[in-house]
């Protein structure tokens, strides 16, 4: 038997360098006169099935007659696993794929002694050093996740593997080869998870892991596979070639030794990839030529029954030839691009990830190749383009953000090109990205990650609303609006939707969106860190570990949203609202959308409740709209500057922006600016609703401003011409703004309370970075003389006054605290804006403590008592630059918490002006 075993390895080792079948039937009846186990034969079983079928009938077998407590119980489930998982790729069965990974789950949990518990429960029970097989069996489970992520696509797996790779990469340490395959895993997870959320916190990591891999040094016959590792590593996003080259030497020491064809083709890829990269930045004819040879020669060495592996070289090679065509502008390049893309498409099983992902590859470049003609035969490449894109949208294991882009691509197709339906077809596109956008948004593990997935939203809801108003769709240029922004504040908004209608026919579903609802909003967790040597292990598991129960969470609560929408009635539960469901929203008076696009800006004007939405064109364009925000930003932040240099520095103001500095001098004054905004954005609005004929001052209606992209920035509400005979929008309407329909009809549904208890809180000295806030003193006492005493809230008790004004209780912790009790909230302090991450954004409080936006979406839950929150503090009402549609500024945030109404200011505020505002604003709140 030992002899008829080691032949049959020699046998075994003679096709993994070959991979000539022949060997493959002399080692199998090897294998069984000698009685070896199954996982002997099945690591020869890729191409032959009839074998497969048999190895994971014996592991079957084996488990029915094998004890709970067996020692040869958990090599089994693995082997089973792993044959499960080699099947798939013969049958693309998707149920084996999920018994592989359960299977692994299980021999994971046994390898523990902890067959009923969690990763946590693992944790306790588990000594690793006094299980060294632990590491390998949870090894296997990182490669069963990361295969059915490369399969299914699932994000939940991808979250499991990374929180496991966590663990591992600290296990065995002092096997170095295993060590450094894991933290590769690592690196291939966090890449992944960085193409869908582009978060910074991602890319950081995987340079630390980079690192550590291209320092490792091996030798002899291990050089060669620890030579992949590195070159696999050596590109990160944003990298160039040259950039590479100077963090990797070639290493040939390991070419000589004995390697697999699997071995050689990879390396083969590997080093092509290298001369693709190098080719996209230095357009030398020399790499373009090195990249394709090298490609073309991976291809020789791979059976045509590799289909995996052949379309592993197909798609890059794919891609090179679509790199000249982008260089050169060579049609025949682009066709050659074409059809690489279609033979690794047939190369790919249907219904895969990556069947998905190499269509939506083919899309692209047919869109490319026929963009920019128009004859019939043109136009049916293109609408064959849209079926790839369309089937992309619809493939749940593609990745959301090659869907949402495949969603974009149909979308502008149809908008840019006109044949039979395009207007149809280019409206399902948009509505495909909308419905698709919340998804992204929960791409991340994060309310961080989300905020960076869903900047590649940017500039979709004005271009969807734009294209439906050159049909004449008012409606639904509303709608697309509407959905398309504050998608953040949405989603969160719709754990909080009341579920009585619901309960009525369906209790538990009601019930259990609850559960899922409330546990969501409690898994606001921050992003974990793969590798610190500053954290504790035990927070360090616990945050990777929250990571993945947000994720399933979120796939919990949607499932249970697609059960409620097929109950009578409740088709569009949840769903984007439709223009009737909107319309009420002007009921106490007009409310404006102002959106601006590179074809069209315009007011989209509804007048009064239920009526149908007007579009009135504006006078201004995005570039006019770009660079009035920048002068008016010159112009705001040269508040308060000093005319005379001669003045004591004591002597100027302080504004309430944040940390002190030199201000700029003021070199022109802000009347042009609004004179500007009024001829070309005001102007017009008025006049549809008014004729331009000024009320009394006491017969003045409201107004709600929404305002979408460059529109966000423009202070409409103070737009006018400064002089006798000019007209403001003042001298007609007083101003609010809101920053979706939604958000406004939602503040006005919560009830305004009987009575009235003030939160009043300031900081006048902030300490060591931040200027002294005198006029904040006095600000309070203004609340004090107009506001009974018992009606204020106090911060202290017993009370001490003269405390509160000097700021001693104003605290993150004291204004949490309290904030649930309060119906008014008056806050006068700096504000400190985070602009990459703008959660941390918020008040700053005693010893420079910061009362950020992610603790006040904390208390969301409990505010019950909320109506108005008035912020003296610098640019309360500012948005993101770069994600203005998500209104992520303390005022929204405000509105998220509970507050009907919120006092804010867009620009920077004088500390002077802070008691002037709350003595003639604070009486009638």
């Amino acid at each position: 038997a030992s002899v008829c075993a080691l032949y049959a390895q020699v046998l075994h080792n003679k096709f993994t360098v070959s991979w000539e079948p022949t060997y493959l039937d002399r080692a199998i009846p090897m294998y069984r006169e000698a009685l070896a186990d199954a996982s002997k034969v099945l690591h020869l079983m890729y191409f032959m099935t009839e074998p497969l079928h048999e190895a994971i009938e014996i592991y079957q077998q084996c488990l029915q007659y094998m004890s709970e407590d067996d020692s040869q119980r958990i090599e089994v489930l693995c082997g089973l696993s792993d044959a499960l998982r080699l099947r798939y790729k013969h049958d693309g069965q998707s149920a084996d794929v999920d018994s592989s990974v359960s299977l692994a789950h299980k021999a994971l949990d046994s390898a523990a002694i902890a067959p009923e518990g969690s990763i946590a429960d693992i944790d306790r029970a588990l000594d690793p050093p006094s299980h060294p097989a632990f590491a390998e069996y949870l090894g296997s489970l990182i490669d069963m996740l990361f295969s059915r992520y490369h399969i299914l696509g699932m994000p939940g797996d991808l979250e499991e593997a990374l929180v496991h790779c966590r663990k591992i990469v600290k296990l065995r340490p002092d096997d170095r080869i295993q060590h450094l395959i894991r933290i590769s895993q690592t690196l291939w997870g966090l890449s992944a998870r960085y193409a869908q959320t582009s978060d910074p916190r991602d890319l950081e990591q995987m340079r630390r892991l980079r690192e550590t891999v291209l320092e490792f040094d091996a030798k002899g016959d291990m050089s060669f596979a620890v030579d992949i590792l590195k070159r696999n590593a050596a590109v990160l996003p944003g990298e160039t070639p040259t950039e590479a080259d100077s963090k990797i030497a070639g290493n040939e020491e390991g070419r000589g030794l004995y390697t697999s064809v699997t071995d050689r083709v990879q390396i083969l890829i590997l080093t092509a990839n290298m001369h693709a990269l190098r080719f996209d930045e230095t357009k030398a004819t020399e790499d373009f030529t090195q990249a394709e040879q090298t490609y073309r020669e991976a291809l020789d060495m791979l059976p045509d029954r590799n289909k995996e592996k052949r379309r592993e070289v197909l798609q890059p090679l794919s891609s090179l030839f679509a790199s000249r065509f982008r260089y050169e502008g060579r049609t025949e390049d682009l066709d050659r691009a074409i059809s690489f893309a279609e033979a690794a498409l047939a190369a790919t099983r249907p219904h895969s990830r990556a069947h998905a992902l190499q269509e939506s590859q083919l899309g692209n470049l047919i869109a490319q190749r026929y963009w920019d003609v128009s004859d019939d035969h043109n136009i049916s490449q293109l609408l064959a383009a849209i079926e790839h894109f369309r089937s992309v949208c619809d493939a749940p294991e593609c990745p959301l953000y090659i869907r949402f882009h495949a969603s974009l691509y149909w979308s502008a197709i149809a908008a840019e090109h006109t044949f039979a339906d395009s207007f149809s077809i280019a409206m399902d596109g948009y509505r495909a990205s909308f419905d698709l956008l919340p998804q992204l948004a929960w791409l991340g593990a994060d309310t961080r990650a989300s905020l960076h997935a869903i900047q590649q939203s940017a500039g979709l809801p004005a271009d969807a609303a734009t294209f439906a108003l050159t049909e004449g769709k008012e409606k639904e240029a509303v709608e697309f609006l509407e959905v398309g922004r504050s998608v953040i504040w949405n989603q969160a908004t719709r754990l909080r939707t009341p579920v009585d209608d619901v309960a009525a026919i369906a209790p538990e579903l009601a019930e259990k969106l609850k559960v899922l609802s409330r546990s969501i909003e409690g898994h606001g967790v921050g992003h974990a860190n793969i590798v610190s040597s500053t954290t504790e292990d035990d927070e360090d598991t616990t945050a990777a570990t929250a990571l993945h129960t947000s994720w399933r969470l979120r796939q919990d609560w949607l499932s249970v949203i697609q059960s409620i929408r097929s109950l009578p009635g409740f088709c569009h539960f949840l769903q984007r609202k439709p223009f009737e469901a909107l319309a009420s929203v002007a009921r106490e008076g007009p409310v404006v959308i102002l959106t601006a696009h590179e074809r069209l800006s315009v007011a989209l004007i509804l007048p009064e409740e239920g009526a149908a939405p007007v579009c009135v064109q504006l006078k201004t364009t995005v570039k006019k709209l770009k660079d009035l925000h920048g002068t008016l930003r010159k112009v705001a932040h040269s508040r308060g500057a000093r005319e005379d240099e001669s003045k004591d520095e004591e002597e100027e103001a302080a504004l309430r922006a944040g940390r002190p500095g030199r201000r700029t001098v003021k070199t022109e004054s802000g009347d042009s600016i609004l004179s500007t905004l009024w001829t070309d954005v005001a102007e017009p609005v008025v006049k549809y609703l008014t004729d331009l004929k000024k009320p009394k001052l006491d017969d003045r209606k409201r107004i709600w401003w929404c305002a979408v992209g460059q529109m966000v920035f423009m202070p409409v509400h103070a737009a006018g011409v400064n002089s006798t005979s000019g007209s403001s929008v003042s001298d007609f309407f007083i101003s609010s703004y809101t920053p979706t329909l939604d958000a406004l009809l939602h503040a006005r549904s919560r009830p305004i309370p009987l009575t009235s208890k003030v939160l009043a809180a300031i900081q006048p000295n902030a300490g060591k970075g931040w200027s002294s806030l005198p006029n904040t003193k006095i600000e309070l006492r203004e609340i004090h003389g107009i506001v009974p005493e018992n009606n204020l809230l106090p911060l202290s008790s017993p009370r001490d006054n003269e405390g509160e004004i000097e700021g001693t209780y104003t605290t993150p912790t004291t204004i949490i605290k309290h904030l649930p009790s309060a119906s008014i909230l008056h806050l006068a302090c700096h504000r400190d804006q985070q602009p990459t991450n703008p959660l941390q954004s918020g008040f700053i409080m005693r010893d420079g403590e910061r009362l950020t936006v992610e603790m006040l979406m904390q208390v969301k839950e409990q505010m019950g008592e909320a109506c108005v929150a008035m912020l003296g503090a610098c640019h309360t009402a500012g948005n993101d630059s770069e994600r203005p549609d998500e209104a992520i500024n303390l005022a929204s945030v405000m509105l998220f918490v509970g507050f009907r109404s919120v006092g804010a200011t867009m620009w920077p505020m004088g500390d002077p002006d802070g008691p002037v505002i709350t003595r003639h604003l604070q009486g009638f709140v």
